[in-house]
């Protein structure tokens, strides 16, 4: 059976592993004052966090039902007899939501799949199903073993997309306080609060630490800041020098709600 595998535009796959596997990009939407683009067609994460600062209404959304649709059939005409969707997590998008009700509405079979990640680990669990054939069992397994870590810079944007509180906003600022947050079973929840940049990166480290990790590989993400990924880089490895450590951009659809000066640590343990 010849198969189509559907990944968002957060996905850390490169062009050639998803050629090789016929994995197709839908991407998401974000809407900037008014105004929708897809992520990685219209705007790039360079232009984006360049001009974050001029933006007032920074805004999610799904992919449009009309181009899932579209998608869908484009792929039925190309001779595939399945398509596989591997969906961000449901409980941070409405994009499962969609997929869900559009593989009714056309004629090619679609298996929707709720991955409970985002970015790296939807990737990497698209990645093993790919080359294992994990079920879900496994999948639910391997997810348990994963690390999200976000940490944001920006208080101001977190406060803009909804995520803070003007109440804390307002005591976040005044005590300088900067939110570690992590993605658990599909959910990003605030997991510690520290008041010094030092402090972040004993967080880190110590999370590092605290497992042996899958393939020795950490993934940072940074908001098109090269030197700061470097610097995170330089320390890890004083620490754990076995590590191989690959780097993407922030997406523009985390960035909206994070802001510039955003970095993510993403990883399994075995």
């Amino acid at each position: 059976m010849k198969i189509a595998y559907i990944i968002d535009s957060m996905t850390t796959l490169d062009c050639e592993y998803r050629k090789k596997h016929h994995i197709y990009i839908m991407p998401l939407e974000v809407i900037l004052d008014g105004t929708s683009y897809e992520e990685n067609v219209d705007i790039t994460p360079k232009e984006f966090y360049e001009n974050i600062a001029a933006y007032q209404d920074l805004k999610t959304s799904q992919p449009a039902i009309g181009k899932v649709i579209d998608k869908f059939e484009q792929l039925q005409r190309e001779g595939y007899e399945k398509i596989v969707v591997f969906s961000l997590s449901s409980k941070g998008s409405g994009a499962y939501a969609t997929y869900c009700m559009v593989k009714d509405m056309v004629d090619i079979e679609v298996e929707v799949i709720d991955t409970l990640g985002a970015s790296y680990v939807t990737s990497t669990l698209l990645q093993r199903y790919i080359e294992n054939g994990e079920d879900e069992e496994q999948r639910t397994n391997h997810l348990a073993r994963s690390k999200f870590l976000v940490v944001p810079q920006d208080l101001k944007q977190l406060h803009k997309s909804g995520r803070v509180s003007g109440l804390s906003f307002i005591l976040g600022n005044l005590l300088k306080i900067q939110p570690i947050l992590e993605m658990k079973n599909g959910e990003v929840l605030l997991q510690e609060k520290v008041r010094k940049q030092k402090q972040v990166e004993q967080y880190v480290l110590q999370e590092l630490g605290k497992g042996t990790i899958e393939n020795n590989h950490l993934h940072i993400m940074h908001t098109c800041e090269e030197q700061k990924g470097a610097m995170w880089k330089q320390l890890i490895l004083e620490k754990f020098p076995h590590l191989v450590i690959t780097f993407s951009e922030v997406p523009v659809s985390i960035g909206v709600h994070n802001g510039r000066g955003t970095m993510i640590f993403s990883w399994f343990y075995e």
